[in-house]
């Protein structure tokens, strides 16, 4: 698979708020800032996981993985929150759930096949609890960087 751009830059650790609209709005700040979205990225991404939720529960860590489509984007890259607090994202599989997800990938991809990829690899890597367990442990955003650009 292709790498995908992951930097420090774009990662959040211990990210303190209560509402999912305030992970993607402080993500996407940080894509905008690296020039890797456009202006109406945020909008897009908003409208887009109220039309389809994108939080996941696995055994080990509930995350969501908000996009949107590639006309938003510049360049491909994978913005990434660890919350201090679980924050409720709408389920993927059931609309009418809340779920409380600890882990946000912002993802921002320019070709529609590298999206699904992409999401399949994610997934993938949140079933795996050696890898949520090293996430959930991470002390700094380089160490959550490294460990993210081992497994995509």
């Amino acid at each position: 698979m292709d790498k995908i751009y992951i930097d420090d830059n774009l990662i959040q650790i211990d990210l303190k708020t209560n509402k999912k609209e305030e992970v993607i709005k402080s993500l996407a700040q940080k894509m905008l800032e690296k020039n890797i979205v456009k202006n109406s990225y945020l909008d897009a991404v908003l409208k887009r996981e109220e039309d389809y939720p994108t939080a996941l529960k696995t055994n080990n860590i509930n995350f969501a993985i908000p996009h949107t489509d590639p006309e938003h984007v510049k360049k491909p890259a994978l913005a990434v929150a660890l919350l201090n607090n679980e924050v409720n994202f709408t389920s993927m599989e059931n609309y009418e759930e809340e779920i409380g997800v600890k882990l946000v990938f912002l993802m921002a991809i320019t070709e529609p096949k590298k999206q699904v990829k992409t999401l399949k690899k994610l997934i993938e890597l949140m079933q795996n609890p050696k890898i949520t367990n090293k996430i959930l442990a991470v002390k700094s955003k380089e160490q959550l960087a490294e460990i993210l650009q081992e497994n995509l």
